[in-house]
């Protein structure tokens, strides 16, 4: 990564070096925030997955993202876009069975992952699943399965019922599988109700999960 002035002199330059010898390599760049910028392409080790690697306006590298499809084949990062609230990357993934399917990841501005799409595997029912170790010590990673477009919101209770954290707000979802981490390190230690409620058309959608939090 080399970073030149509106002169042409060289302001800084930056190498990413995989964790094996294998291939790294740029696909797209993108505007970062406070004059920062945004790269993503492919890093090379057991298998070939997605890295996306955010650099402030002197170089320094401000966080690193990776993605490794559930075929556990080759995953290439191609576009990366601005958006209001961070980045979006698009690519393609091996599928598990079903070849390479197109994927899209929609990461805020410190490079967490708000979701992960693949509209080419596009589930038939909806779904609700915690994929995480369960206790957990706070950050879990949810997978939502949409058949159709809708809206869902998710939210966290305790056993008394009582809401003691909105997750993640009213969102509009578009059919596919969405993979989402969300951060709840600020639960005290106890057991948890994540619901996950919402309408598809006319169709109402809710789900619930009980959640081990402990410290």
């Amino acid at each position: 990564m080399l970073k030149y002035s509106p002169l042409g002199n060289l302001d800084w330059a930056r190498r990413f070096d995989g964790s094996a010898a294998g291939v790294d390599e740029a696909a797209a760049i993108a505007r970062g925030r406070n004059g920062g910028v945004v790269v993503t392409g492919i890093t090379t080790g057991v298998t070939q997955d997605f890295v996306t690697c955010a650099f402030s306006a002197t170089g320094d590298t401000l966080w690193r993202w990776f993605f490794g499809g559930r075929g556990r084949g080759e995953d290439r990062s191609m576009a990366i876009a601005t958006v209001s609230d961070g980045y979006v990357v698009t690519g393609s993934s091996a599928g598990s069975g079903t070849g390479l399917d197109i994927v899209t990841s929609k990461l805020d501005s410190t490079g967490t992952v708000l979701s992960v799409i693949s509209p080419a595997s596009v589930p038939r029912a909806f779904g609700f699943e915690i994929d995480s170790p369960n206790p957990t010590q706070g950050s879990i990673a949810i997978d939502v399965a949409m058949p159709g477009e809708g809206r869902l919101s998710i939210s966290v209770f305790d056993l008394q019922g009582r809401e003691v954290g909105i997750a993640m707000p009213t969102a509009r979802y578009m059919p596919g599988r969405h993979h989402m981490k969300l951060n709840l390190s600020s639960l005290h230690p106890g057991i948890y109700v994540i619901r996950a409620s919402g309408t598809m058309g006319t169709l109402p959608l809710h789900a619930t999960r009980k959640l081990s939090v402990v410290r």
